[in-house]
């Protein structure tokens, strides 16, 4: 069943080329209001953006934050990442809006300040 639908999802991207252009924006929209907010986002063109804030309390108390807010964004601490460089998972997808994504960066700049 998971082959399946892996095997589903690798057609419909192949078919529709809009949605691998999709998410190239959403990262890059996001990459710049990360910039205009000062936010410490981690180099990478993924849509995995990882944003270290350092300790693995700081992390948690920061995804709490962002859930209040109703935004997912899972705190990554060691022993998954090494001490002192626990991080946020931001996931972004094709399904975002460039809305989500300013929503997201002024959220994430208000709860590491």
């Amino acid at each position: 069943m998971l082959a399946s639908t892996a095997s589903a999802a690798l057609a419909l991207v192949e078919e529709d080329g809009a949605l691998v252009a999709r998410l190239k924006s959403r990262i890059a929209e996001f990459r710049a209001a990360c910039a205009a907010q000062g936010v410490p986002a981690t180099p990478s063109e993924t849509a995995i953006q990882p944003v270290v804030v350092g300790s693995a309390a700081r992390a948690l108390q920061v995804s709490a934050r962002l859930l209040e807010r109703g935004l997912l964004v899972p705190a990554i601490r060691p022993p998954t990442v090494p001490r002192g460089t626990s991080r946020l998972r931001v996931s972004l997808s094709a399904g975002h809006s460039r809305e989500d994504v300013e929503r997201l960066a002024q959220a994430l700049a208000e709860s590491l300040g």
